[in-house]
């Protein structure tokens, strides 16, 4: 690892907030995160607008955007990554949700796809800002069977679906 965190020795969690173009000390939620991860974690934060302590796009799913993506460097990096209120891909996967149901459920699971990866082993996705009931949601995520287990957390004013993975971080062993 280089860069500002080539002196970090692993022991603490990390967490990677996305969509955030600034350090974690000025994001909206910042203490509802640290309660929920605790105060030893490494906090860092990624978006395409620089300004915070990563510049790369994570959502992007299309083919051709894999191979050399900053996913495809980071992979089994952090414990939770959470996505908050990201706009761009993540807005328009979830107006798509209206227009074609199979594409939504096809977009949404090639997503979650391409960010577990970032994740340790039993790490955590926190998906936010849905733009329907979190709940019904939840138990689409659920059906895809992603995830050890799928639940609805309100952490402050926001309602995230919470995927937690177990060792190999899906059923079907894909890492």
């Amino acid at each position: 690892m280089s860069g500002k965190f080539a002196d970090f020795t692993g022991t603490a969690r990390r967490v990677l907030v996305a969509c955030h173009p600034k350090p974690f000390d000025t994001h909206w939620l910042k203490a509802e995160i640290m309660a929920e991860e605790g105060k030893n974690a490494r906090y860092e934060t990624i978006d395409d607008i620089s300004g915070g302590d990563y510049t790369g796009d994570i959502l992007t799913v299309y083919p051709g955007n894999t191979p050399k993506t900053w996913v495809a460097g980071h992979k089994n990096t952090f414990d939770s990554v959470y996505l908050p209120d990201c706009g761009g891909e993540w807005f328009e996967l979830m107006e798509e949700r209206s227009k074609a149901e199979a594409m939504y459920t096809t977009d949404l699971y090639f997503m979650i796809d391409r960010l577990k990866v970032l994740l340790k082993p039993k790490g955590k996705l926190y998906l936010g800002k849905w733009l329907t009931d979190a709940k019904a949601e939840a138990a689409r995520v659920r059906k895809l069977g992603f995830a050890a287990s799928v639940e609805v957390k309100l952490l402050g004013d926001a309602t995230f679906i919470v995927l937690s993975f177990d060792e190999s971080r899906d059923k079907s062993g894909t890492r």
